[in-house]
């Protein structure tokens, strides 16, 4: 649950793209990604090996070993580019397609070679202090192998692990196709998992709103509108990559693949379909808040309207009473009887001030009787 008393989120932006003018094929790697751990999953029906290497030409040199075994090459951090280069060499992969794996900002795609495939998909990763990282997903496919590469150290597949240790479901019973679905599936998931967090953060936003609407709400609905359109652009093309793949007949892909995959991408339509339908929902939270925002102004304005519309006959009395006009010329006694003869009067202020209540009770009568007290709330 995301802390209502703190900030929302803290949204991590996107690298920078390369230099302009480099080369293309060019392996540029950012001088705060992370040194590459790597961690081996080996698996067939029956079996499942476990191996935890930093040398790619190990690991290389052990999956050759192993061919009958599914394998599973997990790479941890992207701060290597001779690591990067000896996965290049050792499977024949273009330096176009190493360049995309270390360029950390390309969109979800799918693209299919002569002898492998290549797959990216974006990775949202939210921590308990409420940021969210924007992270790139690679994924490299041929034959028996599967190499994944992530930049940070987060575990975000221990579900899809502990099913190859406990050989769970079908997992252990199929390849490489079968394994590129589960991870597709287990990001979904985490879509779904952020979608959840924001729904309930956009319920506390709304019952702020509802009840005593304050500035920081805006604020927030806003960030979550923000997160939105990130999400947007980061899953609008996992809907096009899952119908590459369904209407791909690459032999990596069984029919049993393709069941599932089509499940992957009704998850994905209904994710694309949450996202939209939480867009307008902070748009109208905004609207929300503005027109109650509004709607508080124009009590306070009649409030001040009613002080006013009220105050001006008084003042209008006091005004003309205040001029001292005098009733009898001092020098000659002589009486200005067009002057103001209540001056002399000794009952006169409280006449002036009892005429100022009772022209201050109607008026209230008056309001009262329109309604305008009642408006207010």
């Amino acid at each position: 649950m995301i802390n209502r008393n703190s900030r929302l989120f803290e949204i991590k932006k996107w690298r920078k793209h390369g230099r302009i003018g480099e080369t293309p094929g060019s392996i540029i790697i950012s001088q705060d990604a992370l040194k590459p751990k790597i961690f081996i999953f080996s698996y067939t029906r029956t079996d499942l090996k476990e191996e935890q290497s930093d040398d790619m030409d190990f690991v290389l040199n052990y999956v050759k070993q192993y061919p009958e075994y599914i394998h599973w090459v997990q790479i941890q951090g992207m701060g290597d580019a001779e690591l990067v280069k000896k996965v290049g060499a050792g499977l024949s992969v273009s330096a176009l397609v190493l360049e995309d794996i270390t360029d950390t900002t390309q969109r979800a795609k799918y693209d299919e070679y002569d002898n492998f495939i290549l797959a990216i998909s974006r990775l949202l990763i939210y921590n308990e202090h409420n940021q969210i990282f924007n992270s790139q997903f690679s994924i490299l496919i041929k034959d028996n192998l599967l190499i994944s590469f992530q930049e940070t150290y987060d575990e975000h597949f221990a579900g899809l692990k502990s099913r190859l240790r406990t050989s769970k479901g079908i997992i252990r019973e199929e390849g490489t196709g079968y394994l590129f679905y589960a991870l597709m599936d287990t990001l979904f998931d985490r879509y779904f998992a952020l979608l959840d967090q924001l729904e309930e953060s956009l319920e506390l936003c709304e019952n702020d709103i509802n009840q005593k609407p304050r500035r920081q709400n805006m604020f927030d609905t806003q960030r979550i509108k923000r997160l939105l359109i990130m999400m947007q652009r980061a899953v609008g093309p996992e809907r096009d990559k899952m119908n590459e793949i369904l209407r791909s007949d690459h032999p990596l892909f069984k029919a049993r693949d393709k069941i599932y995959f089509r499940d992957a991408y009704d998850h994905c339509i209904d994710i694309i379909e949450t996202i939209t339908s939480f867009k307008e929902l902070a748009t109208n939270l905004t609207e929300i808040y503005l027109s109650t925002v509004n709607n508080q102004m124009n009590d306070v304005m009649r409030i001040l309207t009613i002080i006013s519309s009220i105050f001006i006959p008084l003042t209008f009395i006091a005004g003309i009473y205040g001029m001292n006009f005098v009733y009898e010329d001092p020098v000659t006694g002589k009486m200005m009887r067009h002057n103001m003869p209540e001056l002399h009067d000794p009952n006169g202020y409280p006449y002036t001030l009892t005429a100022m209540a009772v022209i201050a009770v109607i008026q209230l009568i008056i309001f009262w009787r329109k309604g305008w007290f009642g408006r207010m709330k």
